[in-house]
C-alpha cells in the first residue's frame, strides 16, 4: 500500500479521514455520532478532553500507518476502543464506540453481523477490562461481513 500522506484527510467532508480509499471517522466525526446518540438515548452531553477524543480518532490511522496496512477492521476497532476506555466524552462513550465501529464498517462496505445482546455484551466485557483489545478485535472480526450491494446503487 503506497501511502499519499497529502491524501490522508479527506477533502469534501472534514468528519472523515482517508487512506488509501479507507474511510475512518476523525474526531469531529465521532463527535457528531455521540450527539446523534445522546438525542436518541439520552444522558449526558458534551465533551469531556479534545486531546483524548483526537487521539481515539487517530489511532485508525495509526494502526495502518504504522501496524498493519491491510486490517481495517483493526484499525476500525482500534479508534472504537480509544473512545470506549479513554472517555472524551461527559457521557455515552460506550454508545459512542459501538458506532464508530459499526459506522467506520459500513463507510467501508461492511456490516456487523452479531446479535444486539452480544454486541453489547462485547462493548461493556471490553470497557470493563474483561477482554483485551487483541481478543476483541477478533470478536467484532469474527462478525463482520461485506455489506450486500444493491444494483445500480455506487460501491464504497
Amino acid at each position: 500500500m503506497t501511502r499519499h500522506p497529502e491524501n490522508e484527510t479527506h477533502p469534501a467532508d472534514p468528519v472523515l479521514s482517508e487512506l488509501e480509499g479507507a474511510l475512518l471517522p476523525s474526531a469531529e466525526g465521532i463527535m457528531l455520532l455521540h450527539e446523534m446518540q445522546h438525542a436518541r438515548f439520552g444522558g449526558g452531553s458534551g465533551l469531556r478532553d479534545l486531546s483524548l477524543l483526537e487521539g481515539a480518532a487517530g489511532r485508525g490511522l495509526m494502526r495502518l500507518l504504522y501496524e498493519d496496512e491491510d486490517d481495517l477492521v483493526g484499525a476500525i476497532c482500534a479508534i472504537g476502543e480509544g473512545v470506549i476506555r479513554s472517555h472524551p466524552m461527559v457521557d455515552g462513550n460506550k454508545r459512542a464506540g459501538f458506532a464508530v465501529i459499526t459506522v467506520g464498517l459500513a463507510l467501508n462496505g461492511l456490516r456487523l453481523e452479531m446479535s444486539p445482546r452480544a454486541a453489547a455484551q462485547a462493548i461493556v466485557d471490553f470497557a470493563g477490562g474483561q477482554i483485551g483489545s487483541e481478543a476483541f478485535r477478533a470478536l467484532i472480526r469474527d462478525h463482520v461481513v461485506a455489506q450486500p450491494t444493491v444494483e445500480g446503487a455506487p460501491s464504497p
